[in-house]
C-alpha cells in the first residue's frame, strides 16, 4: 500500500456544520469533529485561482490528507501554518485523488476558500 504520511507535515482541525432554526431564522453553528489530522496544505496563486474560475483577491487553499478521514464539502478546516498564523477554510470540494491506485482510495484533496 502506498504511504504518503511523510508528505503530510501539517495537522488540521475539522468542525461539521448544522443548521439552527430559532424563532424563524435559520443560522450555522459548527461543532468539533476531528483533530489532529495530518495534511499537507497549498495556497493557491492568483493565476490558479483565476484558471479555476475564483476570483482574485479571495485566498483559496488545497489540502491533502489521508483518504480514511469524514471530510465533506461544508465542513471547515483550521491550520497553523509555519509563520503561526491560524488559517480558517471552508470546504468547496472533496476528492479523491488517489484512483488507479488499487482498489481503494489513499489520498483525498480538498479545496476551499479563507473565511475572513
Amino acid at each position: 500500500m502506498l504511504s504518503i504520511a511523510h508528505m503530510l507535515n501539517r495537522t488540521m482541525t475539522i468542525t461539521r456544520p448544522a443548521d439552527v432554526v430559532t424563532a424563524g431564522r435559520t443560522a450555522t453553528t459548527y461543532s468539533a469533529h476531528l483533530s489532529a489530522i495530518p495534511c499537507r496544505w497549498h495556497q493557491l496563486s492568483g493565476s490558479e485561482v483565476v484558471r479555476s474560475g475564483g476570483e482574485r483577491g479571495v485566498s483559496i487553499w488545497r489540502v491533502s490528507f489521508d483518504a480514511s478521514h469524514d471530510i465533506k464539502r461544508r465542513d471547515r478546516a483550521a491550520f497553523t501554518d509555519a509563520d503561526g498564523v491560524t488559517h480558517t477554510i471552508d470546504i468547496a470540494s472533496v476528492r479523491n485523488s488517489s484512483q488507479g491506485f488499487g482498489s481503494s482510495a489513499v489520498i483525498k484533496v480538498m479545496e476551499g476558500e479563507e473565511v475572513s
